[in-house]
């Protein structure tokens, strides 16, 4: 790998292809079956989002006063336990992603010469490697659709 140090017009081809191999990295680590699999195993189920769904509908029909227990018992219906969402967090991040395979990509090619310049350099391919993907038209979770049965859209739990 080609550190932001070494970087020059003769190795841009290698930073190039590092680029393309730390996307790579972050797909097949972060965005194949397994780790689908693993986010999907953390989100409620999908009835309990079906249960959301209607209670959302409930909601709207109540008055003032009978709003607040039902808000509550909406949030707690949809809370994520505290130890996932760290997890869910870095499996639904691209950059984050590209930062962890361009970390491992440094890692595992020995080539630090410091520790700035490893840092610089893993931030420069991971933010190289997330432009590459949204370029790719990668969706982001805010760009599913309404019925999409992970966010519902980015639809926001009322407060």
């Amino acid at each position: 790998m080609v550190t932001l140090n070494e970087l020059t017009w003769t190795s841009l081809p290698c930073f190039l292809a590092c680029i393309a191999a730390v996307w790579g990295m972050g797909k097949a680590l972060f965005r194949s079956l397994p780790a689908e699999l693993l986010k999907a195993s953390m989100m409620p189920s999908a009835e309990t989002q079906m249960r959301i769904r209607a209670l959302q509908r409930d909601l709207e029909r109540r008055g003032e006063s009978e709003r607040a227990e039902g808000i509550a018992e909406l949030k707690a219906m949809a809370r994520i336990p505290l130890g996932y969402r760290p997890i869910l967090w870095l499996l639904n991040c691209v950059f984050c992603q590209n930062a962890w395979a361009a970390l491992l990509a440094i890692g595992l090619s020995c080539s630090w010469h410091g520790a700035g310049d490893a840092v610089l350099s893993v931030f420069a391919y991971a933010a190289f490697a997330t432009i590459a993907d949204r370029t790719m038209g990668a969706k982001e979770p805010s760009q599913h659709g309404r019925s999409c049965p992970t966010c519902g859209g980015g639809r926001k739990l009322p407060s």
